[in-house]
C-alpha cells in the first residue's frame, strides 16, 4: 500500500495530465483485451458467446495499438510510462519463472 501510495504521489505531482490519462486509457484497455480473450478461452465454462468476447479481445487490443501509436507522435512521454510498467511486469514474470522450481507449479 505505501508503494502505491508513493508512486501515486510522485506521478500526480510530476507527470502532466495527458500522460497520466494515457496511461489509464491504454492500461484498461489491455486489461479489457485479456479479460475478453479469457472470457473466449473459457466460453462454454463462463456461457459465453465465442464470437462477441474474441471481437471484444480483438476490438480493444486494436483500440490499444491505435492509441499508443496516436500517441506516439503527440507525448512519447506518455507511452513510455503507459509501456513501462507492463515491460517491467513482463520481465518479472519472466524471472519468476525461470528462477521458480520446476515441481512448485506443479502444485497448482
Amino acid at each position: 500500500m505505501l508503494i502505491t501510495v508513493i508512486l501515486t504521489f510522485f506521478i500526480a505531482n510530476f507527470l502532466d495530465l495527458e500522460s497520466i490519462s494515457t496511461s489509464g486509457s491504454s492500461g484498461f484497455l489491455l486489461i479489457f483485451s485479456v479479460v475478453n480473450y479469457v472470457a473466449f478461452r473459457k466460453a462454454k465454462k463462463v456461457n459465453a458467446s465465442k464470437i462477441i468476447t474474441m471481437a471484444g479481445t480483438l476490438l480493444c487490443a486494436a483500440a490499444f495499438l491505435v492509441l499508443i501509436v496516436q500517441q506516439l507522435r503527440d507525448n512519447t512521454k506518455g507511452i513510455v510510462i503507459s509501456l513501462g510498467p507492463i515491460v517491467v511486469c513482463f520481465v518479472i514474470e519472466y524471472i519468476y519463472k525461470t528462477i521458480r522450481k520446476p515441481d512448485q507449479h506443479k502444485k497448482s
